[in-house]
């Protein structure tokens, strides 16, 4: 019986045995070529790679297969905001690039896509920040990595993506004296939580979490010790001490807080005191900065 196998297109095709899955079933990869010739380097370069440990059977899948894998991984290592953000970025190169094999998308595939990315942002529709680029390009590059660490990819093209240089470099700005005051002199349902992230930095996981049995009025303090995740509806305890912490405040937000009605064990809560969602902390900001843009004429 020949080794290869002629088919109808003219093709030589080779059928490799790897062993046996985890389910007992024999693994086997499929190499096509136009020459024996060309089928046999082929076939001496795939057995090569396996004697090594890597994952042949994995070399052809594709650039969502791999990134469907990854998300898995990171939805338990992330928050669920830094996990949708993370997916979110990850899709603009999914819906361009998601039915390639992998090991065929190269720098010259993915480098106009960040330059689309730069010149019209995916979710504002304007220029892109140079961090943000950046961002997005972390992204992509970590789904290669991921399949490089899985031993089924030999190499990451985004290590070569280049952030244009016309992107600019922007900074997260704090809040003017003006702008705090503002906030302290315009009573709203939102002014309470924006009190508390303004002066005690939670964010806003923390603060849906928050009780007043974690507020130390005597030693202005409040302790940081669950965050409520809003895409399982449920609490979480930190996963780093970072998120684990005692966190010092200033006696103007104590004596806010002290003048705030303590008729519900949480601290932030809907008009009817229920626990806020996604949406209701959308109604809330967008209330709040309407009634802020109508006093002080700010857009």
């Amino acid at each position: 019986m020949p080794k290869y196998i002629k088919r109808a297109d003219g093709r030589y095709q080779a059928r490799i045995y790897l062993g046996i899955d985890s389910n007992h079933k024999k693994k086997f990869k499929y190499l096509y070529a136009n020459s024996e010739n060309e089928l046999q380097k082929l076939e001496a370069e795939l057995r090569a790679k396996h004697s090594k440990g890597a994952d042949i059977v994995s070399y052809d899948d594709t650039f969502s297969q791999w990134l469907n894998r990854l998300l898995t991984v990171k939805e338990t290592e992330l928050t669920e905001s830094e996990y949708n953000t993370f997916k979110a970025r990850a899709k603009v190169f999914d819906d361009e690039i998601g039915g390639l094999p992998l090991k065929s998308i190269s720098q010259s595939m993915l480098q106009p896509i960040i330059n689309e990315i730069y010149t019209r942002n995916p979710t504002t529709g304007k220029p892109s920040a140079k961090r943000t680029v950046a961002r997005y390009i972390s992204a992509a590059s970590a789904v290669f990595s991921y399949a490089i660490e899985c031993r089924s990819a030999d190499f990451n093209p985004c290590v070569y993506l280049k952030v244009p240089k016309a992107a600019k470099t922007t900074e997260r700005r704090m809040l003017t004296p003006t702008e705090r005051q503002w906030i302290e002199d315009t009573p709203h349902r939102a002014q309470l939580p924006a009190m508390l992230m303004m002066y005690s930095g939670l964010r806003k996981g923390e603060v849906t979490a928050l009780t007043w049995a974690d507020i130390d009025f005597d030693n202005h303090t409040i302790s940081v010790n669950k965050s409520f995740n809003f895409k399982q509806g449920e609490i979480k305890l930190p996963k780093t001490t970072a998120g684990n912490r005692v966190v010092s405040v200033p006696a103007k937000l104590i004596r806010f807080l002290r003048t705030v009605p303590k008729n519900n064990i949480l601290v932030v809560t809907t008009a009817n005191g229920g626990r806020m969602t996604e949406s209701a902390w959308k109604r809330l900001w967008e209330s709040y900065l309407k009634d802020l843009n109508l006093k002080y004429g700010t857009s």
